[in-house]
């Protein structure tokens, strides 16, 4: 599975979260997984609330579009993102970069 695919008017996109950083960044790909720095601590759901808000501001839609589907507890996470205004240009960036079809980008906006 690729890191990022296109379901039904939404993304599945495959996260590896490095939690209690400095700042929240989406840093690139780590095996074939977006990975993110969340300055939140992984504990009692700080970093998994700290996640949906950053990703939140960067696709410009509401925190309940964001879904964590799997790894809720561990640093592996697959989050459903439905009804999405913008792409980032850092996730833009990262889909030319790989093999993923362009068409993705196209499908959504």
């Amino acid at each position: 599975m690729n890191f990022i695919t296109f379901k039904k008017n939404s993304f599945l996109i495959n996260v590896h979260i490095n939690a209690g950083t400095n700042s929240n960044k989406i840093i690139g790909i780590h095996n074939n997984k977006i990975k993110i720095n969340v300055a939140a601590p992984a504990i009692q759901q700080k970093a998994n609330n700290l996640l949906r808000n950053f990703l939140s501001l960067e696709f410009k839609i509401p925190k309940s579009n964001i879904i964590i589907e799997k790894g809720k507890l561990g640093k592996y996470k697959q989050l459903k993102i439905i009804k999405i205004n913008q792409i980032p240009l850092i996730i833009k960036r990262l889909i030319k970069q790989s093999s993923i079809s362009s068409l993705i980008i196209t499908k959504i906006l």
